[in-house]
């Protein structure tokens, strides 16, 4: 934090200066976080409903009741070009100018930096190459 050129009460304002790109930036992270979150939700319930359906058939093998189809995988958000959720994540934080980078995760909403934080762990804990894709 800087002292306000000519304050002189002491007050701070923040270093940088929000411009038209890393509020862009900004913003095409929050939406990746999103679409992201999204998939991984589908994902989940996908998931789960075919456990279900599992179940169902071993109950159905033992004769208990019928069996549930197994169902269909909902298709993938086309935005994210094929890419799982933290791959197209990481390509979106990556995509960011370095020299914008910074304002605009200044930029984003406590929440959302608390969930790129959490992308961020991932990747470090699968070895991904974060250091060499954000630059």
């Amino acid at each position: 934090m800087l002292a306000a050129a000519g304050a002189e009460d002491g007050s701070v304002v923040a270093a940088g200066r929000r411009t038209i790109e890393s509020v862009s930036a900004a913003d095409t992270i929050m939406d990746a976080l999103d679409v992201a979150a999204h998939e991984q939700e589908s994902e989940q319930e996908y998931q789960a409903a075919v456990r279900a359906a599992q179940q169902s058939a071993a109950a159905a093998a033992t004769g208990k009741k019928a069996a549930a189809a197994v169902p269909k995988r909902p298709p993938s958000n086309p935005l994210m070009l094929g890419l799982s959720a933290d791959a197209y994540v990481l390509r979106s934080v990556s995509s960011v100018r370095a020299n914008d980078l910074e304002q605009a995760l200044l930029l984003l909403p406590f929440g959302d930096a608390l969930r790129l934080l959490q992308w961020i762990c991932g990747w470090l804990r699968q070895g991904s190459q974060v250091g060499a894709d954000m630059v």
